[in-house]
């Protein structure tokens, strides 16, 4: 599904949609201000980073992550297992 927004030239190629591991992922064309970044970022590539995609993903906290201690390590540790599964499952 595409739905183009008609204020910006940008455009979404998946609506967010939640996923079994609690993950919410939604895909878009990146924003003229992230193309611009990523080319400083990897200025030395041959790459029409025009075409770039930006895959956004949100999880659900347990836990308030702006305060301070070990549980709240402890959840941030999780929330980053769960990016890095998802991240070692597309291999």
């Amino acid at each position: 599904m595409i739905v183009e927004e008609k204020s910006c030239k940008f455009m979404t190629y998946q609506p967010p949609m939640l996923l079994k591991n609690g993950m919410e992922v939604s895909v878009h064309s990146c924003p003229r201000q992230l193309v611009r970044e990523i080319k400083h970022v990897f200025h030395d590539l041959s790459i029409d980073f025009s075409k770039c995609v930006a895959i956004l993903t949100n999880q659900k906290a347990n836990s308030d992550l702006v305060n301070v201690g070990e549980e709240i390590e402890e959840e941030k540790d999780r929330l980053l297992n769960v990016i890095s599964r998802l991240n070692s499952a597309g291999k």
